[in-house]
């Protein structure tokens, strides 16, 4: 009996054992699968977060207005066509106005409006100014913009500004403005004039001495009474240019104005000068002047421009001069604008050759 029992003790406890061994087998082998799942998890997560990193280090980002077709998916530089559909592809918007020389405003002036695409395919637009002068145009796309205003029966201004650039990525972005149109200015013809109006190039020494002309007759004359003289210093490698402008018996004053068609009656002087600096020189090589004058105790009116020369070697400097003169004594300086102006040549300003009315 005991030992039948001892047999029985025995078989349980085998039981137990067996039993305790089948779990502990089974627990270890899902805690392995776990941690394979896990890892086989976390190595599928950092593939797809590296392939989606790629992607999006591959992928050019492009305008909201742009179509699919122009995403890139190489790294790099734009290729010359894209770079040309970047630069031509501004939104451009634009406000002017045109006014006479009162500041007025100007209806019924044409403006043209000229642009070009990517292609170089050059467009052309025009509109006309409102009762208030102005105009506007928007709704195009490009890199730059010309614009020319005119109307019969005025001139318009050269000096004006008439090219806009839109590139965003350019220094000198033209930024619009409804509120600040841009100015475009334009001036009533009037009476024409039948003046002496010659464009000669004289010679000038450069140690001061003068030259005498007499525009009443388009010749030289060593007692004027215009009268030109031109001092250069060379310090430094740079010229400063000094030149003087004299009337003798007569008077003479500069002025800005584009439109110098009727001489003023007072502050004129016997001389005045000009001084180019070496600031200025850094950044042109001529410059343009205007002045009025007036000849004589008859004051015979005109006027002159004159082109100082900055960079010249030699001893003597090219002195460009036209001039326009009303022998009548009318302040009225305006010439026919279709005239074309004549050149005289060296030998026809010598003080004993023929009158400038004989050349050919």
């Amino acid at each position: 009996m005991r030992k039948l029992i001892k047999l029985l003790i025995g078989i349980t406890v085998v039981g137990v054992i067996i039993i305790w061994w089948s779990g502990s087998k089974k627990k270890n082998s899902e805690t392995t699968q776990s941690q394979t799942i896990k890892t086989i998890s976390d190595s599928t997560a950092q593939q797809v977060e590296q392939s989606t990193s790629s992607i999006a280090h591959n992928v050019l980002l492009v305008p909201h207005d742009k179509p699919l077709s122009t995403l890139r998916t190489n790294v790099g530089k734009p290729t010359a066509e894209e770079l040309a559909e970047m630069q031509y592809s501004n939104p451009i918007e634009f406000y002017g106005k045109v006014v006479n020389e009162n500041e007025q405003g100007v209806s019924g002036a044409t403006i043209e409006f000229e642009l070009s695409d990517a292609k170089g395919t050059d467009k052309h637009l025009s509109t006309v100014s409102d009762n208030l002068g102005l105009f506007s145009i928007s709704g195009i796309k490009g890199k730059w913009l010309n614009v020319h205003v005119s109307k019969n029966g005025y001139y318009n201004s050269k000096t004006d500004q008439s090219g806009f650039d839109y590139y965003i990525y350019d220094a000198k972005v033209f930024r619009p403005d409804s509120t600040s149109p841009v100015l475009f200015h334009l001036k009533q013809k009037g009476q024409i004039e039948p003046l002496i109006a010659h464009h000669v190039l004289l010679r000038i020494p450069q140690n001061g001495g003068s030259i005498g002309f007499d525009p009443s007759r388009c010749k030289l004359n060593t007692i004027g009474p215009l009268l030109f003289s031109l001092t250069m210093d060379d310090s430094d490698g740079r010229q400063n240019v000094r030149l003087r402008l004299a009337v003798e018996g007569g008077g003479i004053q500069m002025t800005e104005n584009e439109f110098a068609f009727t001489a003023p009656t007072s502050n004129y002087m016997q001389s005045v000068e000009i001084v180019l600096n070496k600031d200025y020189l850094r950044e042109s090589t001529a410059r343009t002047v205007q002045c009025f004058f007036f000849l004589g105790n008859s004051r015979q009116y005109g006027r002159l421009q004159v082109e100082v020369p900055i960079f010249n070697k030699g001893d003597t400097s090219p002195l460009s001069i036209n001039y326009w003169l009303n022998l009548s004594g009318s302040l009225n300086l305006e010439d026919d604008p279709n005239r074309f102006m004549q050149s005289v040549s060296p030998y026809y300003l010598q003080p004993n050759t023929p009158p400038v009315d004989s050349m050919h």
